[in-house]
């Protein structure tokens, strides 16, 4: 499980002596038990080698904790990225993104996409049109749940900021933790996501945003478009630079 205070456990797997073939089968209980083969990633360039786009069947988990190897990226992956990602509770670290639009470790992710189970640590991301640490531009329907991320999120130039995503067309976040700082010199920029969503557990008046400090089961309203938060969290600054 996830807490604020990180994973309580990870799977990992050793492949410094070359080993290859090595296969993870995660049985889906909710689903009469069927089993799902996962392509295992073990650095950062097998994010473009090994993950499908394009494709609702592409199913990749980390294998192990991972750090930046100082390649200049806009993204992990570029392309729309339909399938499921597990970071398997592994950690990124010193991740660093510089691009122009959609900048994020996925570049874009479609309807039905799902990433869970993932620390990013001391992440810097620098972008300018949708800009966010695990997702530049979501369609409708991703799903983000059990994510630690620390980052700093920097937009030069347009709209869309957030923390996680740049730009979303709604989902559902569940148990993520969030920290750091995001900063755009445009407007609509989040600590998460890059709408200021009011919420209403029964009456106005707070920006979800702004106040992620306890645990929530309530429905976004009064955005662009709407999905779910439960057990979120964010600690840091959100800022427009003027």
């Amino acid at each position: 499980g996830l807490t604020s205070g990180g994973f309580a456990g990870r799977i990992s797997y050793d492949n410094s002596n070359g080993v290859t073939g090595q296969t993870l089968i995660i049985q889906n209980g909710a689903n009469g038990g069927a089993a799902q083969s996962y392509t295992l990633l073990y650095n950062l360039a097998d994010f473009g080698n090994k993950i499908a786009t394009d494709t609702s069947n592409a199913h990749v988990a980390l294998a192990t904790g991972v750090a930046d190897d100082g390649v200049v990226r806009a993204n992990l992956r570029n392309g729309v990225f339909y399938g499921t990602f597990a970071g398997l509770g592994n950690s990124l670290s010193g991740l660093q993104l510089n691009g122009s639009s959609q900048t994020g470790m996925f570049q874009y992710t479609g309807s039905g996409a799902i990433l869970r189970d993932l620390a990013v640590v001391n992440a810097s991301v620098n972008g300018s049109y949708m800009t966010g640490t695990l997702v530049g531009q979501a369609f409708d329907g991703l799903t983000l749940k059990n994510l630690q991320v620390a980052t700093t999120v920097t937009a030069s130039g347009n709209a869309f900021t957030g923390g996680l995503v740049g730009y979303t067309d709604g989902g559902t976040l569940g148990n993520a933790y969030v920290s750091g700082k995001v900063r755009s010199n445009s407007s609509w920029v989040g600590g998460i996501f890059h709408h200021r969503c009011e919420y209403r557990p029964g009456k106005l008046g707070r920006r979800s945003d702004r106040w992620f400090l306890q645990r929530l089961d309530l429905k976004l309203r009064f955005c662009r478009h709407s999905g779910w938060l439960r057990s979120c969290g964010w600690r840091g600054r959100i800022r427009r630079m003027l």
